[in-house]
C-alpha cells in the first residue's frame, strides 16, 4: 500500500510540472529574433505571435488580425508604455507589423507578416499553414504550437540568396557578403568584424542593400582599380566603409601631388615601389 500512495504522489507531482510548464505560461524567444530585432522588439513580437495563435484559433475567419492593448502588454511583460510605443513603431517601419484602427468601439488591430518575418530570419520556406498569410490559405496547424518559433532545420542545398534586402544584416549574411568582397584576405578578421556589426541593434546597422550597393559602387572607383589600394574586408566593416563616397575614392598613384598620406594621425611617404610607408618605422600603408 505504502507503494501504491508513493506512486500516485509522483504522478500528482508529475502533473502539476506539466501544468507549470505549459508553453502557455511562457513565452518563447527565439534567439535569431533577438539577434536580428534586438532585445525588446523580439519579446513584442512574440507575444504577438502568442496571440496570433489565440485569435487564430478561436477567430479563423479573421484573416490573421489580432488585437492587443497596451494595458494587457504592460501586465503580461511589465515594460512601460513609452518602451511599447517605441518597440510597436520600429516593428511597423521594419513591414513586420500592420496596424489599423477599426470597430465600435475603436480598437487598434495588428497583423504580422510572416512572410517577411521567414525572410529576415532566413530559415527557409515555411512549411506550415502558420506561416502562411491567412489571405493565401494553408492547411492548420496543431494547436498551441508556434512553428516559427522553432524551425526545423533547412536543406544545405537551399537558395542562401538574401532577400529582403532593406533589412538590416544578420550573421548568417556573411557568406554572402565574402563572396562578392573584391579582396579575399582575413577571412576570420571579416567575419569578426561582421558578427560585432550583427550585434548591434537594428537602426545601428547597415542594410543588405546598403552594403551590396556600396561594394558594387566602390569596385567601379579609381582606387579599387588596383588591388593594392583595396581594404581588407575587416578593415573596411570596422571603419563602416559602406558609407564612403565611391566618386571621392581616386587612384592615388594618378595624383601626383599625393607624396604622403594621413591616416589615424600617421604619416606614410610615398617610396620608390609605389607603396606608402612610414619613414621612421617602416610600416606599410594598408587602406
Amino acid at each position: 500500500m505504502q507503494r501504491t500512495k508513493s506512486s500516485i504522489g509522483l504522478e500528482q507531482v508529475k502533473n502539476l510540472a506539466i501544468e507549470a510548464f505549459r508553453s502557455d505560461n511562457f513565452l518563447i524567444i527565439n534567439k535569431k529574433l533577438i539577434i536580428a530585432l534586438g532585445f525588446y522588439p523580439a519579446i513584442l513580437l512574440s507575444n504577438y505571435i502568442d496571440r496570433f495563435e489565440y485569435f487564430k484559433e478561436k477567430y479563423p475567419n479573421n484573416n490573421g488580425w489580432f488585437y492587443l492593448t497596451h494595458k494587457q502588454l504592460k501586465n503580461q511583460l511589465n515594460l512601460k508604455e513609452y518602451t511599447i510605443k517605441k518597440t510597436k513603431t520600429l516593428l511597423v517601419s521594419y513591414k513586420l507589423l500592420e496596424v489599423k484602427m477599426y470597430g465600435y468601439p475603436v480598437k487598434e488591430w495588428l497583423r504580422i507578416d510572416f512572410v517577411r518575418l521567414i525572410k529576415l530570419l532566413e530559415i527557409g520556406p515555411p512549411e506550415t499553414g502558420l506561416l502562411v498569410p491567412p489571405e493565401t490559405g494553408g492547411h492548420k496547424s496543431k494547436p498551441n504550437t508556434i512553428n516559427i518559433l522553432c524551425p526545423k532545420k533547412q536543406n544545405s542545398t537551399a537558395s542562401s540568396k538574401p532577400t529582403g534586402s532593406n533589412i538590416p544584416i544578420v550573421s548568417s549574411l556573411f557568406e554572402t557578403f565574402w563572396k562578392i568582397y573584391p579582396k579575399k584576405a582575413s577571412k576570420g578578421d571579416a567575419l569578426t568584424a561582421w558578427n560585432k556589426i550583427c550585434h548591434k541593434p537594428p537602426q545601428k546597422r547597415p542594410t543588405w542593400r546598403q552594403v551590396k550597393s556600396a561594394i558594387i559602387l566602390q569596385k567601379r572607383s579609381e582606387q579599387w582599380q588596383n588591388k593594392q589600394f583595396i581594404a581588407n574586408a575587416s578593415t573596411w566593416l570596422n571603419n563602416s566603409r559602406w558609407l564612403n563616397d565611391p566618386k571621392t575614392m581616386k587612384d592615388f598613384k594618378k595624383n601626383e601631388e599625393k607624396k604622403f598620406i594621413i591616416d589615424d594621425g600617421r604619416r606614410y611617404d610615398l617610396c620608390p615601389d609605389g607603396r606608402y610607408r612610414q619613414k621612421s618605422s617602416g610600416d606599410l600603408y594598408i587602406p
